[in-house]
């Protein structure tokens, strides 16, 4: 039988001791044990979880949604397929009046609405919801019998819902929409809505009147 030195044999075994003990430590590092027998599963924390991203249209529908069922209540209602910013443009009323407490959302708003956008029926609402396009809703505010052909085409509607782009401040927080109601020539009213987020979900937290006819 060969012999080895002994120093040589003391080094060979501590030179197998440390691969051995290298490959149970790293293998240890992913054993699951749930895979064992007779373990319970055990439920594994994310680790480096990212939050979703906002979601501005989903949260504008919640938002639209919170207003209709607050005022309108299981109600026929008509509503613009487009996004208006309303009548009341008055940037220095709405700078004063809701920018100093809540300047982001100001400044997403009037971004927002640089432009109309498509409105769908994505409203989560207790009542009956049509749709009007840009053609209809003109010819029912243009005089003449508009507002009846509209009520004989919309039976129990007595009005048009029109909504803003709704803007948010960064953290998703608080919401600003512009919705206008329009019943007849010389009816209708028109507010700006702050809205904000708790537990989940939108409240109105303030409703201020611009304008009414």
């Amino acid at each position: 039988m060969k012999r080895y030195p002994s120093h040589r044999f003391a080094a060979f075994v501590s030179f197998v001791a440390v691969v051995v003990g290298g490959c149970i430590a790293g293998s240890s590092r992913n054993v699951n044990v749930a895979d064992a027998p007779g373990q319970t599963p055990v439920q594994q924390a994310p680790v480096n979880v990212v939050a979703s991203p906002f979601d501005r249209g989903k949260e504008s529908y919640r938002v639209y949604s919170v207003i209709l069922n607050h005022h309108w209540d299981k109600g026929n209602l008509v509503i613009r397929d487009r996004t208006d910013r309303g009548l009341f443009q008055n940037d220095e009323w709405l700078d004063n009046n809701v920018g100093k407490t809540y300047a982001d959302a100001v400044g997403d708003f009037k971004k927002a609405n640089d432009k109309e956008t498509q409105i769908e029926n994505r409203f989560d609402y207790n009542g009956k919801i049509s749709l009007i396009d840009q053609q209809e809703f003109k010819t029912t505010i243009g005089g003449g019998d508009g507002w009846d052909a509209f009520r004989k085409n919309h039976l129990g509607a007595s009005g048009i819902v029109t909504f803003s782009a709704v803007g948010f401040d960064r953290e998703g927080n608080h919401a600003l929409v512009n919705v206008s109601y329009l019943c007849a020539n010389r009816c209708g009213n028109g507010s700006f809505y702050i809205l904000e987020m708790k537990n989940g979900e939108w409240i109105i937290s303030q409703d201020m009147g611009t304008w009414i006819s």
